[in-house]
């Protein structure tokens, strides 16, 4: 067959049509049935920007031609890393246009897995911090390039652009591989998967045939699409049903991009609806007591019954207009499913895809059977090889966290290790078999790493500490990477029997605890275990419902966060908190608005004494800058630095508040191994030089053992262990509480 390309008429010789059961099919479709109707929207810097479908094509129809300039050819793997930005939607339509296969991953599950043996010939990254993330995870020699160096422009010969890209698409076919995605990691480590472009076109006519899909509908979508759960959602079913896809910007904005929206079918991952069931529980505590009960009775009602009061509460959270919400990916809790039941939000359970591509069912998790889970860690703690363990239940069977006894750990190159954990797996599951006929029990998973606390963990300096949680009785020995102890200073904060409740949900109880002056202190404990909860009611976010607080002597039930900022408390977040429109310097000046004390008079008349006071203030963001070494980058708006930079200036502007007490909201998450080092030194820097006492919420045990003078852990909203980072790891109620151990002596 002939097929040539005249650029010149921007024609083909011989125009084949492209298969309509491909995406770049789909695509050149949907452009032509809905050129004027929105596709995608996606929010930069708090603006949303709108792709029609017509849009869509030609960006994509550019981005075809970028790939193909770089030397890009069908027979390569492209892999695009980024977050929440439509144009990766458009490079992998391109590059299945040339007949490739697309391999999306975000930088998190780069800094979590790796690259899992990915050989690309073209890695296309969101921007610097994605591709430093690439170069952290992967060896490979292929090509990089950033988006927001090359990004192409649509306008430039776009009807040619368009007419080239359907001619390549039409050699597309539909049992080649469009997409490799990964597992959700239930198992094992995700593995992963290759989707041709027939397998995720029958995944997406089911989901559109269910939800009933149509052109009006509008859907929230979670990228980067690197999961197979997310994969028929978020790329195939705006193509084939014509429907809007809106992006949200990120995790922090969720809520508001939510109420912006209004979506009328909500697919998320479960920890979204977590989420949303949480920002229901403080609007619903706000209601009083008698909201409080009605809320809490209507959690019994029958099946379609559901809060009297519960079409204006989904309007606040955003889903007045949903018709329908479903998890893409994870395993939505009995308790959180039953709690959006009763808020009216119509959630089908079934609705999502299994690791081949297809619908599975069940995305909701039973209750668990305590005696049961008990059983099996015990069972599994009596095989010599394993050390601790921690059982869940998950759709068709058990899985299972272990981690090797520290002798066999330092014994055994991993895969022997590995081996011998398969072999203690599977004794188990015979004996299980008997004591349990009739059930289902399959241990899927063995992770050496448990979370962070097994053996193998990496401490600050890059040394690997075995056994960083020993069992009672087993000596510990001091690493040096950990921060020497040294006398404690007076108290600065005393926390006092302070309790937190939203609606029926106890996230703090009785949480005593006393902040020394001049300390690092570092507060643990597994999600939902209340730590965030604590650092918002220490710096008045949330008021207590019982409990007093005394910070400087100064004892009081509720404080305001202005005051707070006032009194000497400084704080950063877990997500990024930022004024993205400002520079850097800006956003340090904002932390010394509560130090500037001219008169508003004087602001409006510029008199010489105000603009001295300015001087000086900004003098001082100088200052900080210079000392956390930002000063090169102080005009560089914030919304353009990588991530790891924009939680430099985030703990700069809580700095220039000059806090005496500093509360620090997991400031190594997202961050690469280099970047929590630079960060750890930092944050020693700001103890050692200005005697700021911190307090550190962080998941990262590593960080946390060698940064800590001392160690406060959190389960279910009680403090059950406080003490220095070797008491802290050989307790045994810390070790149950992260690996599920009922008791290190329990026996099998």
């Amino acid at each position: 067959m002939n097929r040539a390309f005249d650029h010149a008429s921007g024609a083909a010789e011989r125009a084949d049509p492209c298969p309509a059961n491909t995406l770049p099919g789909a695509l050149i479709a949907a452009a032509r049935r809905h050129a004027a109707r929105p596709a995608l929207r996606h929010k930069v810097g708090g603006i949303w920007r709108t792709w029609t479908f017509a849009d869509y094509l030609a960006r994509t129809a550019a981005m075809t031609r970028l790939l193909d300039g770089a030397g890009f050819t069908g027979e390569g793997l492209l892999v695009t890393v980024g977050e929440n930005r439509p144009e990766l939607y458009a490079a992998a339509l391109a590059a299945q246009g040339l007949g490739a296969a697309v391999m999306p991953v975000g930088p998190e599950f780069l800094r979590r897995f790796g690259a899992l043996a990915a050989d690309p010939a073209l890695v296309l990254c969101e921007n610097e911090e994605a591709a430093r993330a690439w170069r952290a995870a992967s060896r490979s020699p292929a090509i990089v390039l950033r988006l927001d160096e090359c990004a192409p422009s649509p306008e430039a010969a776009q009807d040619e652009a368009v007419a080239w890209y359907a001619w390549r698409a039409a050699t597309a076919e539909g049992s080649r591989t469009a997409l490799i995605l990964h597992t959700a990691g239930v198992d094992g480590p995700p593995r992963p998967v290759a989707l041709t472009h027939r397998r995720l076109f029958d995944a997406g006519t089911a989901v559109i045939s269910r939800l009933q899909l149509s052109p009006s509908d509008r859907l929230m979508a979670f990228l980067p699409v690197s999961g197979i759960a997310d994969a028929a959602g978020s790329l195939v079913q705006p193509l084939l049903s014509g429907c809007s896809v809106h992006c949200v910007e990120g995790p922090a904005s969720f809520p508001n991009d939510l109420k912006e929206v209004a979506p009328t079918v909500l697919a998320a991952p479960a920890r979204v609806f977590e989420l949303l069931v949480r920002d229901a529980g403080v609007r619903l505590s706000a209601g009083g007591p008698l909201v409080r009960a009605l809320a809490r009775a209507s959690e019994k009602r029958l099946p379609g019954t559901g809060l009297a009061f519960g079409a204006p509460l989904r309007n606040t959270l955003g889903l007045g207009a949903c018709r329908l919400a479903f998890v893409t990916s994870g395993i939505l809790d009995p308790t959180t499913a039953r709690r959006l039941a009763s808020y009216g939000v119509p959630l089908d359970a079934d609705l999502a895809l299994a690791d081949d591509g297809s619908l599975r069912s069940h995305a909701v998790a039973a209750a668990d059977d305590p005696h049961l889970l008990r059983s099996v860690e015990a069972a599994l703690r009596s095989e010599a090889v394993i050390d601790r363990a921690r059982v869940t239940r998950v759709p068709g069977g058990l899985s299972a966290r272990i981690a090797l006894a520290p002798s066999a750990a330092d014994a055994e190159d991993t895969a022997t290790a590995q081996s011998h954990a398969s072999a203690a797996v599977e004794r188990v599951n015979a004996r299980l078999a008997g004591e349990f006929p009739g059930t289902s029990l399959a241990i899927r998973t063995f992770d050496l790493a448990a979370d962070g606390f097994g053996p193998q963990e990496l401490t600050l300096d890059g040394e690997v500490r075995d056994a960083p949680f020993a069992p009672a009785g087993r000596e510990t020995q001091a690493r040096p990477t950990e921060r020497s102890a040294r006398s404690r200073g007076s108290v600065l904060m005393q926390v006092s029997g302070v309790a937190v409740a939203f609606g029926g949900v106890k996230a703090l109880t009785d949480v005593s605890l006393a902040i020394h002056e001049g300390e690092i202190l570092s507060i643990i404990g597994p999600n939902g275990a209340g730590k965030t909860s604590l650092l918002n009611v220490i710096n008045g976010v949330y008021h207590p419902r019982s409990g007093t607080i005394t910070f400087a002597g100064k004892a009081r039930a509720r404080m305001r966060p202005a005051f707070a900022a006032r009194s000497g408390i400084g704080r950063t977040f877990q997500h990024v908190s930022l004024f993205k429109g400002m520079n850097v310097i800006d956003n340090v000046l904002v932390g010394r608005a509560a130090r500037f004390e001219g008169s508003l008079l004087g602001k409006l008349l510029r008199l010489p004494s105000t603009s001295a006071e300015e001087r000086r203030e900004r003098e001082a963001a100088e200052r900080i800058l210079a000392f956390l070494e930002l000063e090169h980058l102080r005009k560089a708006p914030v919304a353009s630095l990588p991530y790891g930079i924009q939680k430099r200036v985030e703990l700069a502007r809580a700095l220039a508040t000059e806090p005496r007490l500093l509360l620090l909201d997991e400031p190594m998450a997202g961050m690469t191994h280099e970047e929590k080092r630079d960060m750890c030194g930092f944050i020693r820097r700001v103890n050692e030089s200005f005697g700021t006492t911190i307090l550190i919420i962080e998941h990262d045990i590593g960080v946390v053992m060698g940064l800590s003078d001392r160690v406060a852990v959190l389960n279910y909203g009680r403090k059950i262990a406080d003490g220095t980072p070797d008491v802290v790891r050989a307790d045994p109620q810390v070790i149950a509480a992260y690996l599920g151990s009922a008791a290190l002596g329990e026996a099998a």
